[in-house]
């Protein structure tokens, strides 16, 4: 038997569940992205629409660039590693939603969807001598999620609906994270039983491929399973549209002066004016 390959995000679909018309999913992963099936192609800012590898449905998605490495990242390169990671996330979870003020943009590589800028920076905004390590980390994890409402205000923008969003990767193991997901985005969450998604997908993919399964929807049917859902809190939907707010307005914000401030940086410095006098003798 031969099978065709498939790239990772779409595997993802698959191992996800994804089958109808609003069925979404966040990929997890160091890069994140977010994807959702819809009856007809849609243009959508920032994202993009392609024939999705099931029969009558489109994917419409977007991938960012750093928002699952943005936890690693402050655990290790900011806490030098002395917290384990189930530790910062129980510390982000003591700490009430919107972090105290403080928001977190996950720009550590740039970023692609929506906004496809490559020199966009990360930041924390909001600082003070209040917060400690857990609001650091729960300003990332409302990151993670914003970064998902960002990329998907385009495409609800644009008609389509989302029924549901499933998590994959090491986050989705995280009941609290998945949490802070529904409730910042506004979409139900479902969890899979398993969640490396691209993995149970390509097993998908190569059961239908030696007959094991006739078409693919019976095989996602047969074997993928949802494991818990997750419902949004009403009562945190105030706070996360004002946090929302704020994120999609920093990075307008920080842009041009971060950009003149590159610039200067590679601007030859000036010599100063002894050296002058003397390189003229």
């Amino acid at each position: 038997h031969r099978n065709a390959g498939i790239v990772d995000a779409f595997a993802s679909f698959h191992g996800g569940r994804m089958l109808e018309p609003g069925d979404a999913i966040d990929v997890g992963g160091s890069a994140g992205g977010f994807g959702v099936y819809w009856d007809r192609a849609v243009t959508a800012p920032g994202s993009f629409t392609t024939a999705a590898p099931l029969p009558g449905l489109f994917s419409v998605g977007g991938a960012m660039a750093a928002t699952g490495k943005a936890l690693d990242w402050l655990r290790t390169s900011v806490l030098h590693g002395d917290v384990r990671l189930d530790q910062l996330i129980a510390a982000a979870t003591a700490v009430r939603p919107g972090a105290d003020g403080l928001v977190f943009l996950p720009y550590l590589a740039g970023e692609r969807s929506p906004i496809w800028d490559p020199e966009a920076r990360g930041a924390f905004v909001g600082l003070t001598l209040q917060h400690d390590r857990g609001h650091l980390a729960r300003a990332v994890l409302e990151a993670s999620a914003l970064a998902i409402r960002h990329v998907a205000a385009p495409m609800l923008a644009a008609g389509v609906e989302v029924s549901v969003m499933r998590v994959a990767g090491g986050p989705a193991r995280s009941t609290a994270w998945n949490q802070i997901k529904a409730d910042v985005t506004g979409f139900p969450v479902e969890v899979p039983w398993i969640v490396e998604t691209a993995v149970a997908g390509s097993a998908i993919l190569a059961a239908v491929g030696v007959g094991a399964h006739p078409d693919l929807p019976s095989a996602i049917r047969a074997m993928t399973t949802i494991e818990a859902r997750l419902e949004p809190d009403p009562e945190r939907r105030d706070t996360y549209d004002r946090t929302y707010s704020a994120y999609t307005e920093i990075h307008p914000a920080l842009s041009p002066i971060l950009s003149a401030y590159r610039n200067r940086r590679r601007e030859p410095p000036e010599l100063p004016g002894p050296v002058l006098a003397k390189a003229g003798r």
